[in-house]
C-alpha cells in the first residue's frame, strides 16, 4: 500500500506548465452560472421548508400555502 505520495505521481511533463494559464471565460458565463448557483440556493430553501411540519412553519411565521409564493416575496 502505498501512503506518500511519489514524484511520478505529479504531472512534470508540458502539461504542468500548462495547468497555470488561465482560461478567459465570455462574460455570459459568468451571468449563466450566477443565475445556476441562484437557483440551486432557492431549491435548496424550497426543500427544507417543505420538510418542516406545520408547527414549524408556524414557529417562523409561515404556512404550507404560503411555499410556493415565497420566492417571489421581497425579505
Amino acid at each position: 500500500m502505498k501512503n506518500a505520495m511519489q514524484k511520478s505521481d505529479f504531472n512534470t511533463g508540458s502539461d504542468a506548465k500548462l495547468s497555470h494559464i488561465a482560461v478567459k471565460r465570455p462574460p455570459w458565463w459568468a451571468a449563466l452560472f450566477r443565475r445556476y448557483q441562484h437557483w440551486r440556493a432557492r431549491r435548496r430553501d424550497r426543500r427544507a421548508l417543505m420538510s418542516l411540519n406545520e408547527s414549524q412553519l408556524r414557529d417562523i411565521g409561515l404556512s404550507r400555502g404560503d411555499l410556493p409564493y415565497r420566492d417571489e416575496r421581497k425579505f
